[in-house]
């Protein structure tokens, strides 16, 4: 088992030097000190929420939520800090999600091999 771990650290430092982890890590600490972003965030978060409850509860969706919603696309659309996270992270998940593929794939084949 030792050795599992061992390609796991290894897997993880290879992870870590790669430029979509650190891209994504960078866009990360610009978004945190965005203030602008985070009250972004929060604000459209908390409108998708009361529209999903809604929903759930068979509510009718108001026009004044529908507008909400859409101007808080539009703003969060033109946050550049937002934007940058987005497509780092979307760069890094579609990198991790090669990587568990691959595993999978090897988890699933008759090599057999470590």
């Amino acid at each position: 088992m030792d050795d599992v771990i061992k390609k796991a650290d290894d897997l993880a430092q290879a992870i870590r030097a790669n430029a979509r982890f650190e891209t994504m890590r960078v866009a990360q600490e610009a978004l945190e000190k965005d203030e602008e972003a985070q009250r972004l965030t929060e604000e459209f978060q908390a409108a998708q929420a009361l529209i999903s409850e809604k929903e759930k509860e068979g509510k009718p969706i108001e026009v004044d939520d529908k507008r909400r919603i859409a101007d808080l696309q539009q703003m969060v659309g033109a946050n550049e800090n937002l934007q940058a996270f987005l497509r780092a992270q979307a760069d890094f998940y579609e990198m991790m999600n090669r990587v568990n593929e691959s595993i999978q794939t090897v988890l699933g084949g008759d090599e057999g091999e470590e």
